[in-house]
């Protein structure tokens, strides 16, 4: 999985998620589907506990590894990265890069 974030204009605003799965990974859209379904209820449950940090857009790519993994998985993919609190980029065009394995 791989996560690109940015900084948001406010930066007390809430922290916006988009979710990609490539036609790479899978051509079959049930797949493609279910993967995005566990992202997006891992990321929810991760927004109503506290654990998102707020003023970032944040872009979550699947990559293969996706579609043999469960949901406590990904949850956990994405806890330990919202416990490294993503930094802020030095310009606004800079994005960060992080590879969650």
């Amino acid at each position: 999985m791989v996560i690109q974030w940015a900084p948001r204009e406010i930066p007390a605003a809430p922290s916006r998620f988009g979710i990609v799965i490539s036609n790479k990974i899978s051509k079959k859209a049930l797949k493609k589907n279910k993967a995005k379904r566990l992202l997006r209820e891992s990321i929810r449950n991760l927004i109503k506990t506290g654990e998102v940090v707020s003023g970032f857009d944040f872009v979550v790519s699947g990559k293969k590894e996706i579609l043999e993994s469960d949901y406590e998985q990904i949850t956990k993919l994405l806890q330990q990265f919202f416990q490294q609190k993503p930094s802020i980029p030095p310009t606004k065009s800079l994005k960060r890069r992080a590879y969650v394995r």
